[in-house]
């Protein structure tokens, strides 16, 4: 059973299932040969559109004198430069196709589940005046240690 929690299989699980979409990553401008899915925050010379994810949240179950399931949450979202919130819808749609209910590969881990918790939908003022607008969910991933 393992004992010791690395976040770091948790982001790698969540980063393969969303390249691993070639649904989700043909709509982001690198495409399916360098999809534009990053974690935290995207380049300074990201443009068009692109997936952010990140934790915002670790809240182990424990039983003693372990954890019995590792409950995460994962802020992931379309960033699309446009002129309407549409286009970043269409790929929060591949996101939530690729994340929910599926099992994602937890190294260390049984996976429990994927699904979404909450909705992401907000503009933002870009330089010049440009929009972007974010557009996902919150995730919900949980996991047994194996």
């Amino acid at each position: 059973m393992t004992t010791s929690y690395d976040p770091n299989v948790f982001d790698q699980a969540i980063y393969n299932k969303l390249v691993g979409s070639t649904a989700l990553t043909a709509l982001t401008t690198g495409g399916t040969a360098a999809p534009s899915i990053y974690q935290h925050m995207a380049p300074g010379t990201a443009a068009g559109t692109y997936v952010i994810y990140n934790r915002q949240a670790s809240t182990p179950m424990h039983t003693m004198p372990t954890v019995a399931i590792e409950n995460e949450l994962f802020q992931v979202k379309a960033v699309v430069l446009s002129d309407s919130a549409r286009a970043a819808g269409t790929v929060a749609a591949k996101i939530e196709q690729a994340l929910t209910n599926d099992v994602l590969t937890i190294t260390g881990y049984t996976p429990i589940l994927c699904r979404r918790e909450s909705g992401i939908d907000y503009p933002e003022l870009g330089p010049g005046g440009q929009r972007f607008f974010h557009r996902g969910a919150i995730y919900r991933v949980q996991a047994q240690p194996s």
